[in-house]
């Protein structure tokens, strides 16, 4: 009987110090967490906002996030990693002004896919007012195609 309890003991221990360890390696500090931190709630109880210092993004001047006139080219993978494309996107006066798939590798985009994404791309000069449900074709071609101008276009904002 002594050595059941002693045995429950050590294993209750054994639990409670790596239950410890687990949360203070998966755990931030109470500053870090607006719900361990009752210095958020006001006098009746009711929590209000956690803010922090970040500058919103209304903050931001518009002149950070103008792409670079030029030309990018850019990658595309398939999910599967069979088939990958290279796009090619053109930027003057910080708008899209051209696109055209490159190169294609273990996969033969559809052509309709690509003019009705270049169409809507074009139509709408930046990446922020392109919309993928505009666009007509299989949802892998045009997921590569998006992966592929996402990165020229980022290509473009970083100059």
């Amino acid at each position: 009987m002594k050595m059941n309890t002693k045995f429950k003991k050590l294993l209750f221990i054994g639990v409670l110090a790596v239950s410890m360890v687990t949360l203070a390696a998966c755990g931030g500090g109470a500053e870090d967490s607006p719900w361990e931190d009752d210095a958020n709630e006001n006098e009746i109880g009711i929590e209000e906002p956690v803010t922090n210092n970040e500058p919103s993004q209304a903050e931001y001047s518009e002149e950070e996030m103008v792409p670079t006139d030029g030309t990018y080219t850019a990658m595309g993978m398939t999910q599967d990693e069979q088939g990958q494309i290279e796009v090619e996107l053109t930027v003057v006066d910080a708008q899209i002004n051209d696109f055209k798939v490159i190169a294609q590798d273990g996969i033969e985009l559809d052509e309709s896919t690509v003019e009705s994404f270049r169409a809507e791309l074009l139509n709408n000069k930046a990446i922020e007012y392109f919309s993928v449900d505009e666009v007509s074709g299989e949802p892998q071609e045009i997921d590569v195609l998006m992966q592929a101008t996402l990165e020229a276009y980022l290509q473009a904002l970083l100059g």
